[in-house]
């Protein structure tokens, strides 16, 4: 019975103190106005035009006219994206020129298509679907991952790119 209730102390132990030293995720801005922030993404350089796919199967191209590109590589990040644009009109992307994009390609794909895609489809406004990994980490920046990254461009040169983790900071970066 001692060693039981030794073992259980010990378990507690383990567990809280496991869970008390996590440090606490970083959800302060940051903004780049140089440098390399992703693989393809460099501050002063072209970004070259893509075109993805968003939840109705429609193609979107990354134009001379875009001004902005919202990226997400995580769901809570998304869910943070979609909460915001679900009380702006339809026409707040296009009227801003910003493309919304979502990476959904660490899901599976039966995951993705019974449970994410019908979900995103709920949503009238257009979510771009990063589908494939390597697409995914050429435009990710692995130290920012859990935020969202919004890039700004002009005429596709990238002017700078802001990582963000709260509303409050992504309701003035989108300002």
């Amino acid at each position: 019975m001692k060693k039981a209730i030794m073992a259980a102390a010990v378990i507690a132990v383990l567990c809280f103190g496991g869970c008390s030293s996590q440090q606490e995720a970083d959800t302060s801005p940051k903004e780049f106005d140089q440098g390399r922030v992703a693989a393809k993404i460099v501050i002063g350089e072209e970004l070259k035009p893509f075109t993805l796919d968003d939840q109705f199967e429609r193609p979107h191209t990354l134009d001379k006219d875009t001004k902005k590109v919202i990226f997400v590589f995580t769901k809570a990040m998304g869910h943070m994206v979609k909460g915001y644009l679900n009380n702006k009109p339809l026409s707040y992307l296009k009227e801003r020129s910003t493309l919304f994009v979502a990476d959904v390609s660490p899901m599976p794909s039966i995951i993705r298509n019974v449970f994410a895609i019908p979900d995103l489809q709920e949503h009238k406004y257009p979510v771009l679907l990063i589908l494939d990994e390597k697409f995914s980490q050429s435009y990710q920046n692995a130290e920012q991952k859990e935020k969202i990254m919004i890039v700004t461009l002009d005429h596709f040169k990238v002017v700078k790119v802001e990582f963000v983790a709260t509303e409050g900071d992504f309701k003035k970066a989108m300002n």
